[in-house]
């Protein structure tokens, strides 16, 4: 079966209702909305933060690129902020 994903809600929509892993969710975000998601271990932590990024980000021009990343960018404070 094929689904399509036009929107943003298509892709939530999609994610919640189907089973699918932490790094199919990644790969998917990737493709769709060129979203990188790492450091991740929970499907309902991934979702609320993939909705909170939209809440923000929607109708930007420049979005981060990695998932619950702030603008402007610091891949050392990234880094450290979910390594432990």
């Amino acid at each position: 079966m094929e689904t399509k994903i036009e929107t943003f809600q298509d892709l939530i929509n999609f994610i919640e209702t189907t089973d699918i892993s932490i790094t199919e969710i990644a790969k998917l975000c990737k493709e769709t909305i060129d979203l990188y998601i790492v450091f991740y271990t929970d499907k309902e932590e991934v979702l609320k933060d993939l909705k909170q990024y939209w809440v923000k980000y929607e109708h930007e021009q420049e979005r981060p690129i990695f998932l619950n990343a702030t603008l402007p960018f610091d891949i050392k404070q990234f880094w450290n902020d979910r390594v432990k």
